[in-house]
Parts: structure tokens; sequence; C-alpha cells
């Protein structure tokens, strides 16, 4: 059966506890029914642009650079921007934000989704504030840049069903499109909440925890996808 994909701005889930496990395999079933529950970050599906416009760039690249962008693939955080970045936000421009909007590399986020993810974090989550215009009338806007810091090499490959490929470069990453499951090592996450795959550092994983806070606490702009489910 394939996956499907639940917008959690409009829907909440839970946990299913399942019936108790018999048989020769239940010293097995048991110790995964306690390992955490992962889901792909993803954003909500919209037919219109958000209504935003970064009008600083000028001031901001010193490079050839067109967009904000860590400073290397792997090596994330945020560049030295000489001023702050600034955008114009108004529904002039596109539709309403959410609480989470892609933009790049990066998440932007309001400020109540930043106040969240860093009650769940101190180090998982890194923020860079930004200036906002908004129109005349409106309140005013107070939103971040928000970027996943831990890379981390975590998919157990012999649990997990997914195709490997080798790039050119020789480095390998998973082509996770279609029907796949990631089932991840908890020796290597650890105690993180939240990690983009090193081999896939466009992909960010995010546990149980995260999801809940952000369905409790109604955040908008993100749907998910269980990461071990096909």
């Amino acid at each position: 059966m394939k996956h499907s994909e639940v917008d959690i701005s409009l829907a909440t889930s839970s946990i299913n506890a399942g019936a108790p496990n018999t048989g020769p395999s239940k010293r097995r079933k048991t110790e995964q029914s306690q390992e955490r529950k992962y889901y792909l970050m993803k954003p909500k599906a919209h037919a219109t642009a958000p209504g935003w416009k970064l009008v600083n760039g000028a001031e901001l690249f010193g490079d050839n650079s067109k967009i904000l962008a860590p400073p290397s693939p792997l090596e994330r955080g945020f560049r030295d921007y000489p001023v702050r970045p600034r955008f114009r936000v108004s529904t002039r421009l596109g539709r309403r934000l959410y609480d989470f909007q892609k933009n790049a590399s990066y998440w932007m986020v309001s400020d109540r989704a930043k106040r969240i993810l860093s009650d769940i974090s101190e180090s998982d989550f890194s923020f860079l504030a930004l200036d906002t215009e908004v129109d005349p009338g409106q309140e005013p806007l107070v939103l971040w840049l928000c970027d996943v810091m831990p890379m981390l090499d975590a998919v157990d490959k012999a649990r997990s069903k997914v195709q490997t490929v080798r790039r050119d470069d020789g480095t390998y990453g998973y082509n996770i499109i279609g029907d796949f499951s990631l089932i991840f090592d908890e020796n290597v996450v650890g105690s993180h909440h939240v990690f983009r795959l090193r081999t896939n550092p466009s992909h960010i994983v995010y546990d149980e925890t995260v999801k809940a806070a952000i369905q409790n606490n109604g955040l908008t702009g993100l749907r998910f996808r269980n990461a071990a489910a096909i």
C-alpha cells in the first residue's frame, strides 16, 4: 500500500498503542515498539506563493549568492551577513504566511514557532532574526530563519527499505521518492529530536516530540510523512 501524507496544520493524529505481542518474535517487536517514531518534514502544499520579498539582497550578498544559504552544504548555520536580512511581507505579494514557510535552505518561522522549537531543544535548532516591513496599519511582524543543525548518518540500512544511489563524486545517498521505509539507529540519533540526513541534507527528520508540539500548539504550514511507513 502506498504511503499517504497528512497536513498537520489541519489534522491531528494519535500513536496507537497496539495489541500485546505474542509468539517467538515478542522481544524483537517489543523493542521496536519502544523506539521513537520519526517523520519527514515537508511544507504544506499550496497553489499560491507566500507574500514575501527579500528587499536588501544587494547589502547582504558580497559574492554571487542570490539566496540565503548556509556556508556550505555540509556546514549548517548562517553566513556572517553585514546586516539583517529584511523582508517585505504583504498579501499584495501573495498569500498570508504560515508558522512554517520554506525559504530555500531554511525555514522561515513565526515568533511563536521559534519559542516552541527552542523549548524542545537548545542545540538542534539555530535561528537568525529578520527585519520585516508590513503594510500600513498592520501589526509588526516578528520572523526568524530557522536551520536544523545536526547532520547524522543515522539510517539503519539493515532494517530500512530504500534504494541507495552512488553519486559521481563517490558519495552515496538514498532515493527518498515514492515507496520507501527509513528506520533510524537510536544510538546515532541519541538525544536529538530533529536532524538532517548527512547523505541527503535537504531532508529533515523529526521525532514524535516535535510532531506533538506542532500539532498541540496549532502551528501551521507543515505536513508529515511517517518515515518508516511504505
